[in-house]
């Protein structure tokens, strides 16, 4: 597939919801982490505010800086050559977008494990992002 000579410029913010399942309380960023709920492995689940911030794009390619209610984390990512889709990671989760630059809306999917690592253990989290441009 050929590239397409013009390449769009994403909106630089982004705002919308996170909704996630977890086993466990994965991490000090889990929005759980400060209820004592670490204190009993279970099923867990939320939806709350989430943002992104796209610090800079060169073509295909961004780093972002993403927000939840009690975290933010920096993360790199690329774009498909039609920029309908992005997989973006940073230190605690993976993220698979799928973009619709007209609508100005995304929609993915992330994973977790404990800390960020690989590490299969009693704690891990996965999850879905919709998230809109901030006009």
């Amino acid at each position: 597939m050929t590239p397409p000579t013009d390449q769009p410029q994403l909106p630089t913010d982004w705002s919308g919801t996170w909704t996630g399942s977890s086993w466990g309380v994965s991490s000090q960023h889990h929005p759980l982490s400060t209820t004592h709920q670490h204190l009993d492995p279970d099923f867990h689940t939320w939806t709350a505010p989430w943002s992104m911030h796209i610090v800079q794009q060169d073509g295909r390619h961004i780093d972002v800086l993403y927000k939840t209610d009690n975290h933010e984390s920096r993360a790199i990512g690329v774009m498909t050559a039609d920029f309908t889709r992005m997989i973006f990671t940073g230190q605690w989760a993976i993220y698979h977008f799928e973009i619709d630059v007209a609508a100005g809306t995304m929609w993915g999917q992330w994973s977790a494990r404990p800390h960020g690592t690989e590490k299969v253990d009693t704690n891990f989290a996965c999850g879905e992002v919709e998230i809109s441009a901030v006009q």
